[in-house]
């Protein structure tokens, strides 16, 4: 899009033209059977909020731009700082540096004088429909985060029923072994998992 006004083109065209406002008009206006899509014709009758005075116009603008470089400073420093603890956490974790006030060597254990349980599973059919849409979490490898808050799919109890998987509680860890091995997270919901 061409715009005939300088301050929407450079400052306020993502805000104004990614607002509910608009995408609703964008909604209602689509047409189409194979290729669903708004014409160039409907998208001139959308209808923006836009402020009458330029002061007001570049002030918004200065304003949400200001925002977005906060973000993106912030993000940067967030990523730093996971670097940095990713960094130590390697270092810590192996034994080659240690917090002030401990010494002595440490020891190996073999991970089962660790753990309390450990199990996999298996996936209910996915051609039985009557498995799958429930309200059970199903942890598949994309879901595996540092903190599994949710998963992309989901199994009925039936479905539960007819696999070998189980219901594993909060503040589970979850290892993948399979595919892509060494993905780990923790679960901060109850799930199941192949």
């Amino acid at each position: 899009l061409r715009t005939k006004n300088e301050v929407f083109a450079t400052g306020l065209k993502g805000y104004l033209l990614s607002s509910i406002l608009v995408k609703k008009q964008l909604y209602r206006l689509a047409t189409g059977l194979k290729v669903y899509g708004v014409s160039k014709g409907n998208i001139k009758n959308v209808l923006i909020p836009f402020p009458k005075d330029s002061k007001e116009q570049r002030a918004i603008a200065q304003s949400l731009s200001d925002a977005d470089e906060l973000i993106e400073g912030l993000d940067i420093l967030i990523e730093k700082k996971t670097l940095v603890r990713k960094g130590a956490m390697q270092q810590l974790l192996a034994g080659k540096m240690r917090l002030p006030g401990f010494v002595g060597k440490w020891e190996k254990k073999e991970l089962r004088e660790l753990i309390v349980d450990i199990s996999d599973g298996g996936t209910p059919s996915t051609s039985n429909p009557a498995y799958w849409g429930g309200k059970i979490n199903w942890v598949v490898i994309d879901d595996i985060k540092d903190n599994i808050k949710n998963t992309k799919k989901k199994i009925t109890e039936e479905g539960l029923l007819k696999c070998s998987s189980r219901l594993w509680k909060r503040g589970t860890i979850i290892l993948s072994t399979g595919a892509t091995i060494g993905e780990v997270g923790i679960t901060n919901i109850e799930t199941a998992t192949k």
